[in-house]
């Protein structure tokens, strides 16, 4: 059943028009015309279901072996008809195989209650009109004319282990820091960036990291897309680096590598004293990696980093073949907008409004600029707030 679902998953991520789909049914007995299931169903429900099979059934093994006499009450248990009442009221059940059943009871009720699901595929609800989400409607997903580092197959993607996550993580808050400090400037003409009163440090969330995976798995290149919005996150950012080699390269040297070209745009930013209180097309063109990575808005993060295979630069006719291409994908719980606010500033104090997230200073003695991280979300609808 679970493969069943899973296939249709892909079906919707990878080439089908946005369809329509209600709530799960308990068990997941049938795909029906749920084609797009969202990230928690995809990634919450069905490894929770697996837990609470294993569970269950370890549940009622050990019930099992607790008193042989009792073995026969569970027979038929493994498909979840169980029958509460009638094996509650056996007076001479044991306390540990009713306390054990009262348990396997429990893990039946959660699997047959699974969190709910967003409709990614409901274009409608968190994306322009003339834009299919990027999970669902490959056709508008990629401007293929300002793409780069084509693959012809993504070969494997880098473990999201805690190392990763913990390396990514202060990549961000060490160049966050560095901004927020104000003593950041444009090397090219000496502008300085002004100090962040309230630039938090980031923490991981998986549901960007997944988001970013299908996007990888999707493009098979570097190029953005055009609306990769959630319900937590409807305005949601993203940054991607590419590299193409003839040869193999470590993957944290590789990253490394992109995260500083993307902080290096820093230096195409003509008037960095004017660049926090409005951000600028032109700003967007030449140095949206940069500002991606120190808006204040951002809370969240999650990246994945991947090696596609046979890769060339461009579609251009001629073009070298690379036995390789590195790619990095983040996304973020907030964009690049134009015409908005990029961070607060202060004259003398960073962190001076970190109170506005309802949260203090950063205590991590490497980021003394930023403000402490935290797992609230904000409303943000007003362009100056």
């Amino acid at each position: 059943m679970i493969l069943n679902e899973s296939v249709a998953f892909a079906l919707c991520v990878e080439r089908t028009r946005p369809m329509p789909f209600g709530n799960i049914e308990p068990h997941f007995p049938g795909i029906k015309n749920k084609l797009c299931y969202a990230l928690f169903m995809r990634y919450l429900s069905y490894g929770l279901q697996v837990v609470a099979d294993t569970l269950a059934y370890n549940s009622f093994r050990l019930c099992r072996i607790a008193n042989s006499t009792t073995s026969a009450m569970f027979t038929g248990l493994k498909d979840g008809r169980v029958f509460v009442n009638t094996l509650l009221k056996q007076e001479t059940m044991p306390n540990i195989v009713r306390n054990c059943f009262l348990f396997a009871i429990l893990l039946l009720n959660f699997m047959g209650n699974p969190v709910l699901s967003w409709e990614y595929c409901a274009a409608a609800e968190i994306c322009a009109e003339e834009y299919g989400h990027s999970l669902c409607n490959p056709i508008e997903r990629f401007d293929t004319s300002k793409a780069k580092y084509f693959s012809s197959q993504l070969a494997a993607f880098a473990p999201v282990t805690k190392k990763f996550k913990r390396i990514i993580i202060d990549i961000h808050n060490h160049y966050r820091n560095l901004i927020a400090g104000g003593g950041e400037q444009n090397v090219k003409n000496g502008g300085k960036f002004p100090i962040a009163s309230r630039m938090r440090a980031l923490i991981w969330d998986d549901e960007l990291e997944y988001n970013a995976k299908l996007h990888l798995q999707a493009a098979k290149r570097m190029v953005h897309d055009n609306c990769r919005a959630t319900k937590r996150y409807p305005l949601a950012g993203q940054n991607l680096g590419g590299t193409a080699v003839q040869g193999r390269e470590k993957v944290f040297q590789t990253m490394l590598e992109h995260f500083r070209q993307m902080f290096n745009e820093k230096d195409d930013v003509g008037d960095p004293e004017k660049l926090p209180d409005q951000l600028l097309s032109e700003h967007l063109g030449k140095s949206g990696h940069f500002t991606q990575l120190v808006g204040d808005r951002n809370s969240r993060v999650g990246c994945v980093f991947a090696l596609g295979l046979n890769c060339t630069a461009s579609l251009a006719p001629g073009a070298e073949v690379y036995k390789f291409c590195y790619y990095t994908a983040c996304h973020y719980d907030f964009s690049n907008l134009t015409k908005w606010r990029l961070y607060k500033t202060h004259l003398t104090t960073p962190g001076a409004d970190c109170g506005e997230w309802h949260v203090g200073m950063n205590k991590d003695p490497r980021y003394p600029n930023l403000c402490e991280p935290t797992i609230e979300l904000f409303d943000y609808t007003d362009s100056k707030g």
